[in-house]
């Protein structure tokens, strides 16, 4: 009665059967939206959003008692945490990169690049929808292990590579002519921000795009 309520499932006699929402909600599903319902611990900033507002500044610090670098060099180092956080990124990413491929035209480009992509969940789904296109997914070298497996598992290997790259440090892998960042600034200090866009841009062509 409950996930009927919900809208999860919905009653065929005396059987249950999943709804639309449900189904995305399944195992059969293309996009594991089932991982959004683990906890997360990024999700306790929002209770800090006054002061963030009020101070115009991230919350990690005071919601966690770490920086965002420390917080996420804790994640990649547990292989398990890690996949885990992959999955939850990717319930986002994939239905946000199949609206950018219906939405933007990608005719004019040859090459997209996702920076601090993760398992690369946005960039592939552009690369299904655009099999023109090559891409380039960076990310430290524990993400780009889980980057490469959902390469391969999505048929992009003779398009498709994940390269380690550092956010921050730069610099990013040359040949794009357009750079995703999807879900990465709103978690760093304006100077670190400005760092990140100044590494896109050395790594684009003159003309290139830059989606945000």
């Amino acid at each position: 009665t409950l996930l009927v309520s919900l809208g999860f499932v919905e009653r065929d006699g005396d059987r249950f059967r999943n709804s639309e929402i449900g189904e995305l909600c399944s195992s059969r599903s293309t996009v594991k939206l089932g991982a959004t319902s683990r906890i997360n611990p990024f999700y306790a900033m929002s209770a800090h959003l006054t002061d963030a507002l009020r101070e115009y500044s991230p919350r990690w610090q005071q919601t966690l008692g770490i920086t965002p670098a420390d917080a996420f060099a804790a994640l990649y180092a547990d292989p398990a945490g890690l996949r885990e956080f992959a999955d939850l990124m990717n319930a986002i990413s994939v239905p946000q990169g199949r609206l950018i491929a219906e939405r933007l035209d990608f005719a004019p480009y040859s090459c997209i690049m996702d920076v601090a992509g993760g398992s690369g969940g946005q960039s592939i789904a552009i690369g299904v929808r655009h099999p023109h296109l090559r891409g380039i997914i960076t990310h430290l070298e524990p993400v780009c292990v889980v980057a490469r497996e959902n390469i391969a598992a999505s048929g992009l290997n003779d398009r498709f590579a994940a390269v380690a790259a550092d956010l921050i440090a730069g610099p990013y892998p040359a040949g794009a002519d357009v750079i995703l960042l999807g879900h990465i600034l709103h978690d760093w200090s304006d100077e670190v921000c400005d760092r990140i866009l100044r590494n896109c841009a050395a790594a684009l062509p003159a003309g290139g795009t830059l989606l945000i």
